[in-house]
């Protein structure tokens, strides 16, 4: 609904109430947002994602448009006073970071701070890192909502993802979080899946994101 359409939608209610005509007049239509379009590359094979199965938006301010962004998987995109850091020798501009939401309690965490363990913390780390896009990673079938509150305020697109819809293109990312806790080491940086796997995807109102990637791949060396 259009800036004063509601006022204008009030007045016609009111104009209807005093000629007795108030019950002729409909409510506005509830809008159900768009769905949008994504799909998975690995190579020259492209399989499009399932909406609310495979793929669904947690929060998209300003909607999303772009083509082809390599993945970056980033275990927990946490950083910890002992050495650990998922990010460390990652260049994730340009890049859809993939992260699992809920963080463990794992030797390797300890000392870090709770404001740093929140997610909204975590995805303006990554933000501050070039990338253009998250991937949430769900290890069961994705919650119908919860997480927007979450991820704070930001402008980029969040989408959640089950750990099988990845596996065919990502390879065993649960394992890769299983390492993690096993060996208190990130497992980023050996994802020897993110030069050829990419997302395209295209939500309502999601122009601006696109000339990001551009600007993104323009100033990669």
């Amino acid at each position: 609904m259009r800036p004063g359409t509601t006022w204008m939608f009030l007045g016609v209610l009111a104009a209807a109430a005093g000629s007795g005509l108030a019950g002729a007049v409909p409510p506005p239509a509830a809008v159900k947002p768009a769905e949008g379009r994504a799909s998975l590359a690995k190579g020259e094979a492209v399989r499009p994602l399932a909406w609310g199965k495979d793929i669904q938006v947690v929060s998209a301010p300003r909607g999303a448009a772009f083509s082809s962004a390599p993945l970056a998987f980033v275990g927990y995109a946490l950083r910890g006073p002992g050495g650990y850091d998922d990010l460390a020798g990652l260049d994730l501009r340009g890049h859809v970071a993939v992260f699992a939401p809920r963080v463990p309690s794992l030797p390797a965490f300890k000392g870090i701070p709770e404001r740093e363990r929140s997610l909204a913390a975590r995805i303006q780390r990554l933000d501050r890192a070039g990338v253009i896009g998250v991937i949430l990673l769900e290890t069961g079938p994705l919650p119908p909502g919860g997480l927007k509150a979450a991820c704070g305020r930001v402008d980029l697109p969040v989408l959640a993802m089950p750990v099988s819809a990845l596996a065919p293109e990502c390879g065993d990312l649960a394992g890769r979080l299983g390492a993690i806790a096993a060996t208190g080491r990130p497992q980023s940086r050996d994802f020897v899946y993110a030069p050829w796997t990419t997302l395209s995807l295209d939500l309502p109102g999601g122009r601006g994101l696109g000339r990001r990637q551009d600007r993104d791949d323009r100033e990669r060396p």
